[in-house]
């Protein structure tokens, strides 16, 4: 059965409807845009398409952005990391100077700059 979903990433104040089918395993499922309820002031000049695709990359690359940040700093927890999307949309992660190091960030910045592509993403030590 079809199924609509309304949401609201933790990326911006948009907020949007998307369709998707229940009766396929979850590893199968594709979400389709359906309709925008609210667009927020950063994502204004976007046509409903580009929304829709917009958010599908700003919310998956903070949530593996995090993660990547996890996986390569041993001991840094999800509370120590902060987040935000700067006006460019450029996702600016920064972490505590105490529970990381230097080369630490570097890596990280190579890696996000790899996984997402050079300035994307942005770590600093704070």
């Amino acid at each position: 059965m079809i199924q609509t979903t309304r949401w609201s990433p933790d990326t911006c104040a948009c907020m949007i409807e998307y369709n998707w089918d229940d009766s396929l395993l979850d590893v199968a499922r594709t979400h389709l845009f359906s309709k925008v309820i609210k667009k927020c002031s950063a994502h204004s000049h976007l046509s409903d398409p580009e929304l829709w695709a917009r958010l599908m990359d700003e919310n998956p690359r903070k949530n593996r952005g995090l993660q990547a940040v996890l996986d390569n700093i041993p001991g840094m927890e999800i509370d120590d990391i902060g987040w935000a999307y700067d006006e460019n949309r450029v996702l600016v992660i920064n972490l505590p100077e105490g529970k990381c190091t230097v080369p630490q960030v570097n890596a990280l910045t190579g890696q996000v700059a790899k996984t997402f592509g050079v300035g994307k993403v942005r770590v600093n030590r704070m």
